[in-house]
């Protein structure tokens, strides 16, 4: 919802966008705190949810999409390299593959 710019005013048509072409449904500064606030977790909170995948049959496929999808955000593959993002760090891991 916060990529789309319509719900700030602005009005999109065969490819020009136009600032403040429709009402806007959420204000900026709306926007700005959701995209800057991260949900604060508690300790407990975080122990049930790795005691929780540490409890998944992994020998089911649907557990093992499971567990992927909440660790990792984005794999990426070159000719060189295999880039990896999390979701828990916002730096990559790089891994060179060889041929």
């Amino acid at each position: 919802m916060l990529g789309n710019k319509s719900y700030m005013g602005v009005y999109h048509y065969n490819g020009i966008e136009i600032p403040d072409g429709v009402p806007a449904i959420v204000s900026e500064d709306t926007i700005l705190k959701e995209q800057t606030s991260t949900p604060k977790l508690t300790k407990e909170q975080i122990l049930f949810a790795l005691d929780k995948f540490r409890k998944l049959y992994l020998t089911i496929e649907a557990n093992k999409e499971r567990l992927i999808d909440s660790l990792v955000k984005c794999v990426l593959l070159y000719d060189d390299k295999l880039v990896i993002t999390f979701n828990f760090k916002n730096e990559p891991v790089t891994v060179p593959t060889s041929e």
